[in-house]
């Protein structure tokens, strides 16, 4: 499917100003900011299946300005990757609301937090299309330009491109709720922090296979601060034991259980984790470097708010039979 330039996309059977009243504004203040990593952890990872040998980064690039009583006034963000970049096929999932094949919990609604919290997102992006390089460029916003044509992406441009390179650059301008303080203290320093409570999880499963992330925060254009987020910032592995769990199946008679000696190996990887990056006892099974979300399993030998050590437990179970 190609994209027309200068156009304004609709989703079939997507009445956006209804989508955009429903889905509400994240009380998460950085919620857009996630989503957008969470995309540049995608495109890499899709990158990387198709080149072993690639090697992932993902930069993010803080703009403030200075008041005259010192503080900061947030301007502008901007987070990039050398990830897949948007095809026709990425487009078009990220243009359809509720995706359920997209990965890291995200269905879609990404997008509309661009729009409650940034005037404007403007994306631009590189892919591989049969050989060739393309550029494709294109805008998200809730404005009402976009509302009336029942759109809230705007389709620029997919041109040739003379760069042989994947990847896409994103940035959040115009911040709408000016209350939002969080974004004018954001720097470097408080993103990483912020980034890190957030991913633990994420982080952990893949310590070994982590993209090179760079945080910088900038004042009027000077740097003001570098930061970065590596393998020695993620915890170790605390404990890793391997349980063997046997199948089984109803007897004969249709009376009781039987356990068989066919089995399946499942590995429990235990985090000791500072109870301020893990705000309580968990326990999530993974599969392919990813947790899989909306399946609770109750950790019976401690309660989810019990702390040790000024510490919280993560437990993460990896197994071929999960899939």
């Amino acid at each position: 499917m190609k994209f027309e330039n200068n156009t304004y996309i609709s989703g079939d059977g997507v009445y956006y100003e209804g989508v955009i009243r429903d889905v509400k504004r994240s009380k998460i203040s950085l919620q857009p900011v996630y989503e957008a990593f969470t995309n540049s952890l995608e495109a890499i990872r899709i990158k990387e299946n198709q080149n072993i040998d690639f090697k992932g980064k993902i930069e993010i690039k803080i703009y403030s300005t200075q008041n005259t009583d010192q503080s900061y006034t947030f301007s502008k963000l901007q987070i990039s990757d050398n990830g897949v970049g948007f095809d026709d096929k990425e487009f078009k999932r990220f243009n359809t609301y509720k995706d359920f094949t997209k990965g890291f919990k995200n269905l879609g609604s990404g997008r509309i937090q661009f729009t409650h919290y940034f005037d404007t997102t403007k994306i631009k992006s590189k892919y591989q299309d049969n050989g060739s390089f393309r550029e494709r460029e294109f805008f998200v916003s809730k404005n009402e330009n976009y509302l009336k044509r029942n759109s809230i992406t705007f389709h620029k441009s997919d041109i040739e491109s003379s760069e042989k390179s994947t990847g896409t650059i994103l940035i959040f301008e115009g911040l709408l709720d000016q209350t939002r303080n969080i974004y004018h203290t954001l720097n470097d320093s408080t993103l990483k922090d912020a980034l890190l409570k957030r991913y633990i999880q994420y982080f952990c499963l893949n310590k070994e296979s982590l993209p090179e992330i760079i945080i910088e925060h900038f004042v009027f254009n000077d740097k003001e601060g570098k930061s970065t987020i590596s393998k020695s910032d993620i915890p170790k592995i605390d404990k890793s034991d391997n349980v063997k769990v046997h199948y089984s199946k109803i007897s004969d008679d249709a009376k009781s259980i039987i356990e068989t000696e066919n089995f399946e190996t499942f590995t429990i990887n235990s985090y000791k984790l500072d109870k301020s990056f893990l705000k309580h006892n968990d326990l999530k099974l993974t599969s392919k470097h990813e947790v899989i979300e909306n399946f609770e399993i109750d950790l019976l030998s401690l309660s989810k708010d019990e702390v040790i050590d000024n510490s919280h437990f993560l437990f993460l179970v990896s197994s071929n039979y999960l899939d």
